[in-house]
């Protein structure tokens, strides 16, 4: 898979039913960057990566991570804020989450520092 788009949203996500994604599966997607490509292709793995036009990436998340989980690992890999979306194997609703424990962390550690 190429390059990504460096001018995507990463604080949005469409629901997978307007991306004509299969349902039935559980599903998770990221607005597309280098750097959200990296954490698909991770934590996604052994399941393909698959892109939307130019913003969208979207993976079948394996069995055996949850939403909590799939939302951490993709953490991992993407600096600052990002939003995540997340679809269990029997629902219809798309659940979008805005992750931002890098700068968490951070706001939380330098006020003990300062002590």
């Amino acid at each position: 898979m190429a390059t990504t788009n460096q001018t995507c949203d990463v604080n949005r996500f469409p629901s997978f039913e307007s991306l004509n994604v299969p349902s039935g599966i559980p599903v998770g997607g990221i607005s597309a960057r280098n750097d959200t490509l990296i954490a698909m292709q991770k934590c996604c793995a052994p399941n393909p990566v698959n892109r939307v036009g130019e913003c969208e990436l979207w993976c079948e998340i394996p069995d055996t991570l949850t939403e909590v989980q799939w939302a951490g690992c993709t953490n991992q890999y993407i600096n600052g804020a990002h939003a995540v979306a997340y679809r269990s194997e029997g629902s219809a609703t798309t659940s979008v989450r805005s992750i931002m424990m890098s700068v968490t962390a951070i706001v939380l550690l330098v006020p003990s520092l300062l002590s």
